[in-house]
This record gives C-alpha cells, sequence and structure tokens, in this order.
C-alpha cells in the first residue's frame, strides 16, 4: 500500500511533464541527433564518419541536454507556473539512478551476447530491435514513477521502431537515424498534443487577479 508521501511525490514528479515541454525539449535534442546522424553519413568524408561521430553526437547530446533543461525552466517561468503554480521537484532518490544504469548495462550485455551467440551479421540486424525494446523499458519507468498513460504509449511506439529498424535491416548509419528520428517524433507529437491542451486548459488568470480579496 503507498503512503500518502509516495502519492505526493508521485504527483509532484508528475507536474514536471503536465505541460509536454520536456517532452518538446527532449525530442528535439533527439531529433536532432538523428538530422546529425544523417548529414555525417551524406556529407562527411568516409574516412571522417567515425571520428565525428565518436565526437560530434556526444557533444551535443551533453550540450543539447544542459540547454534543453534550462530552456524548459525558463519556459516553464513564463506559461506553466502563472497558470498552475510553482511546484519543488523532489532529488532523483539513488535507487531510481541505478534502475536507469541497470538498464543502460543490461542493454550493453544484451548486445555482447547476441554478438557471441548469432554472429555479428545477425546481432547488428537484432540490435534496433533489443535497443528500442529496453529504451521503451526507460520510458515505461517514467510512466510508472509519473503515472502518464502517454508514456506507455511512447514505449509502444518505440518499440514498434525498434522492430521496424531490425526487419528493414538498414544500414550505418541510416539504422541510427530511424531510431532516434522515431524516437524524437514520437517525444515531439507527444509533447505538442499536451501542450495543446493544457495551454487549452489552463488559461491565464486575468491581471491583477492576485491581488483580489
Amino acid at each position: 500500500m503507498k503512503s500518502p508521501l509516495d502519492s505526493m511525490q508521485k504527483r509532484t514528479r508528475r507536474y514536471w511533464y503536465e505541460d509536454g515541454l520536456s517532452e518538446l525539449a527532449g525530442g528535439s535534442v533527439i531529433l536532432l541527433l538523428a538530422l546529425l546522424n544523417l548529414a555525417i553519413a551524406r556529407f562527411s568524408p568516409p574516412e571522417w564518419q567515425g571520428l565525428l561521430s565518436a565526437v560530434v553526437l556526444p557533444l551535443v547530446m551533453i550540450g543539447g541536454a544542459v540547454i534543453a533543461r534550462a530552456w524548459v525552466q525558463r519556459l516553464k517561468e513564463r506559461l506553466t507556473y502563472p497558470r498552475t503554480g510553482l511546484v519543488i521537484y523532489p532529488r532523483p532518490r539513488p535507487s531510481r539512478r541505478f534502475r536507469t544504469a541497470g538498464i543502460a548495462l543490461g542493454t550493453a550485455v544484451t548486445v555482447t551476447l547476441l554478438s557471441s551467440l548469432l554472429g555479428a551479421a545477425q546481432a547488428e540486424r537484432l540490435l534496433p530491435a533489443v535497443t528500442g525494446l529496453f529504451t521503451a523499458l526507460l520510458i515505461v519507468l517514467i510512466g510508472i514513477q509519473v503515472g502518464l498513460v502517454r508514456f506507455y504509449l511512447l514505449a509502444v511506439w518505440q518499440t514498434v521502431i525498434g522492430l521496424l529498424g531490425s526487419w528493414l535491416a538498414l544500414p550505418q548509419p541510416f539504422d541510427l537515424v530511424l531510431f532516434f528520428g522515431g524516437l524524437g517524433a514520437g517525444f515531439l507529437v507527444s509533447g505538442a498534443l499536451t501542450l495543446i491542451r493544457y495551454l487549452r486548459n489552463n488559461p491565464l488568470p486575468p491581471a491583477g487577479h492576485e491581488d483580489q480579496p
């Protein structure tokens, strides 16, 4: 049985996702990774592609995450907090961090075992499906933590993207373009629909409303 404190923390975490801004920001960064993968594949010399992918993509991922977080906070100050108030968010518990790290480690171990048992060609073909499944599991964990159904739908979507990637057996890096492109597009659509519904259901209070008795 859940304690009142657990329920309160869940509602607090859910409030961060109520406006869809975090999904819009995350989807934008992920979609940018897909476009960069495509640009590197199409416009850079073959001998430079590996180096560019190893250097540019992690920098964009880390920098994009920092910028997206600041962008979300700024937009919340302008769009969300004037409508539904400011909430102080609890720090993630160590168990949640370990769980996320465990899933990432599980993905790496699974890919390694697949390569050992099935051979490089078969493992490479199954990699999009396995990665999509583990990514979907991470999204499901978010859905469980915040209690929002749309994250379960996003998990199903990413599972389908992973299966599609294995079925198409696209060469590198186009398999990554499909994976990141599908994931980013899913988050962008989810975030946009959520933001539209949030703004419609929570109009700004009239000017001077807070001064009224």
